[in-house]
């Protein structure tokens, strides 16, 4: 899931402007706020502003990563006669600031690129939709993915986090217990012409032993009307890899959405480095109850320790079985990547 403080359309240059903005003027207060601890060793003499900023600057931390992925992806509807294919290179590069005071920035630049094969659709999209085609949601680009200011407060026993920006957010040997709670509502705003006023909450409940992890899960994404009804336009729930509702989900008198989720996860004994997942939804409309359908999600990951740690290969399988909404749906890829 993405958040982000710009909107689609102009504001997304101003968005990315002021995410700049955030970011330079937060790098410029840290290194005022750090001037004081940097010192030239020799004879204690303090260092000059660009060799304090360089020095600060050195103790952060740069990421990058590259992911090459072939996917297929087959719907069993008349709308879409054609099987998409869709063969992608994802670049990104990050750096994010040491903490300084309990504040910290971060910027990330992402690329995506198509090698070959580009028969998808990417729904709303301007110049990348394909009628007749699934979409695949790996639209080309070249953007700032993330770029977020930071604060951290806490001691042992209890700590705070505040985050503002455009942000990544994944969605998630004894025993243990592990719990997630999540809560929204969303309302009209300013010049919306429908009434709005939808609810979202999220809670997952899992048990982990020898590395494996056992979870089941709620997702509600409140609806009442196809105008009343929460949506998400920059940052699309994870409800699984067919991704069939990656948008709020209308069929009649049926709206919203309620995902009930099952998963298990964890390493593939004897095979160093490979880690395997399993998640079957279940899914309903969220105010009439009627069934929209199934998915089940089966995917393995293999961590090439022998050979660099940093890399990886994978694939995923994903299958949707319709009752109400949609046809019958099949989505595979293979991928591999490199981060650190």
């Amino acid at each position: 899931m993405r958040t982000s403080l710009y909107e689609k359309g102009g504001g997304r240059m101003t968005g990315f402007f002021l995410a700049n903005i955030i970011l330079l003027l937060s790098t410029g207060f840290m290194i005022v706020a750090a001037q004081e601890a940097l010192t030239v060793a020799a004879g204690g003499d303090k260092a000059s502003i660009p060799e304090q900023a360089w020095s600060f600057l050195q103790t952060g931390k740069l990421s990058a990563s590259a992911r090459y992925r072939f996917e297929l992806y087959e719907r069993k509807q008349a709308a879409f006669p054609h099987t998409a294919e869709a063969s992608t290179l994802r670049l990104a590069l990050g750096y994010e600031t040491p903490t300084v005071y309990g504040f910290s920035a971060f910027a990330e630049y992402e690329g995506v690129f198509v090698l070959g094969l580009d028969n998808y659709d990417v729904a709303g999209v301007p110049g990348q939709t394909k009628p007749g085609y699934p979409s695949i949601l790996d639209p080309r680009a070249n953007e700032l993915n993330q770029g977020w200011v930071r604060w951290k407060w806490g001691e042992a026993n209890f700590q705070a986090t505040l985050t503002a920006g455009r942000q990544e957010i994944m969605l998630n040997d004894n025993w243990g217990i592990r719990y997630t709670g999540e809560v929204a509502n969303q309302q009209d705003f300013a010049r919306n012409p429908n009434q709005v006023n939808a609810n979202y909450w999220l809670g997952e409940l899992g048990a982990v032993y020898q590395s494996h992890t056992l979870k089941a899960g709620l997702a509600w994404l409140g609806g009442r009307s196809a105008t009343d009804k929460l949506s998400t336009p920059l940052a699309h729930p994870f409800n699984g890899w067919t991704e069939l509702f990656a948008s709020n989900p209308s069929q009649g008198t049926s709206h919203g959405l309620e995902a009930i989720y099952l998963g298990l996860g964890g390493p593939v004994s004897q095979q160093v480095g490979l880690t395997y997942t399993v998640t079957l939804y279940d899914y309903y409309a969220a105010n009439d109850g009627a069934h929209y359908g199934r998915e089940l999600d089966f995917g393995l990951a293999w961590k090439v320790k022998p050979v660099w740690d940093k890399w990886e290969i994978g694939t995923r399988f994903a299958y949707y079985w319709a009752d109400t909404l949609f046809g019958n749906a099949l989505r595979t890829s293979i991928y591999t990547s490199i981060s650190f």
